[in-house]
C-alpha cells in the first residue's frame, strides 16, 4: 500500500514510492499489496468525526478502502 497525494503526481513523488517499494521488497515477511491509497480530505475528516469511509459519500475514498480490503481478503 503506498499513501500518495492525488494531486502530486511529480518525478519526485513517482521516485520516492517506487524506492520506498524497493526497500520493503527486501524485508522477509513483508508483502507488498498493490492498492494505492491516496491522501484525501475525507480520510481525516472521518477520523475526526468516527466515520467510517464508506459512511460517506465520497466514491473515489470508498473505492480505494474497498479495494484494499478485497487485496487482503483474498
Amino acid at each position: 500500500m503506498t499513501r500518495r497525494s492525488e494531486n502530486l503526481t511529480s518525478h519526485h513523488q513517482v521516485h520516492e514510492d517506487l524506492e520506498a517499494r524497493d526497500l520493503l521488497a527486501d524485508i522477509p515477511g513483508i508483502q507488498l499489496l498493490t492498492t494505492v491509497i491516496h491522501e484525501r480530505k475525507i480520510y481525516r475528516e472521518c477520523m475526526a468525526g468516527g466515520y467510517g469511509v464508506v459512511e460517506m459519500k465520497n466514491a473515489k475514498a470508498k473505492q480505494e478502502i474497498e479495494g484494499l480490503v478485497k487485496e487482503i481478503l483474498e
